[in-house]
């Protein structure tokens, strides 16, 4: 019989995220989206949001938990955040420690909050980095490449654990996705070998790939979606 899916999506209000989220209900999945804006998507059949900031570790306990409870196959780690544009002459405490404590820390507790439930429903990971924790970012300032390479090690060593216990744990790695957060920042498409940038669901269709059952055989995998910025 087939399994239905019950994913959560972490950063659901928008991108990537939100995407993601779409194109899972579009296959019928049951699907908790999470983010720290307060106001929810446009109602779907099967979709529930809630308000929860992926840094506070028990309050992800507590939202991850009362979804999970009626079974959970899947997480994606999409929430993040892009920090001020600033040198590294210029990085201030403050700078660094938002930055990583929501694209590190605040996946590292989403997974540790799901893991449980995944490794009864043998489920799968999929963590969302950047080119930026490849090469160092196009524009990106070091604190975000920084925590961009860390959710990179994070998958790999997570995905070595945790797959005697039947759960995958891949990612991917995009560049600049056409979304807010890399308006004003300098970006322009003449940077991409592809010549554009990518659509959110350009990025949101390899995850849903290496969610499900098409990648039954990969794990500890970062594909690379960034239109020709760099191979790994």
């Amino acid at each position: 019989m087939h399994r239905p899916q019950r994913v959560i999506v972490t950063g659901a209000a928008s991108g990537v995220g939100a995407a993601t989220v779409s194109l899972l209900l579009d296959q019928g999945a049951e699907v908790l989206g999470v983010d720290v804006q307060a106001e929810p998507a446009q109602a779907r059949a099967g979709y529930t949001y809630a308000q929860c900031d992926v840094r506070d570790r028990e309050q992800v306990r507590e939202v991850f938990g009362r979804f999970a409870a009626d079974g959970l196959t899947g997480l994606v780690t999409s929430a993040g955040v892009y920090g001020r544009d600033v040198a590294l002459d210029d990085l201030r405490s403050d700078d660094v420690e938002r930055v990583l404590a929501v694209n590190v820390a605040g996946t590292l507790w989403c997974v540790q909050a799901a893991m449980p439930h995944l490794r009864e429903a043998r489920g799968s990971v999929v963590c969302v980095a950047s080119v930026a924790g490849r090469i160092g970012g196009v524009l990106a300032g070091a604190h975000y490449a920084a925590s961009k390479g860390a959710t990179l090690a994070m998958v790999r060593s997570v995905a070595k654990t945790e797959i005697k216990n039947g759960v995958r744990v891949n990612g991917v790695a995009p560049g600049p996705v056409d979304t807010p957060m890399i308006e004003g920042r300098g970006y322009t498409v003449d940077m991409f070998p592809i010549g554009r940038y990518a659509r959110p669901e350009e990025v949101a269709r390899p995850i849903l790939f290496l969610l499900g059952s098409g990648a039954s055989y990969a794990t500890g995998v970062v594909l690379d979606v960034n239109g020709g910025i760099a191979f790994s």
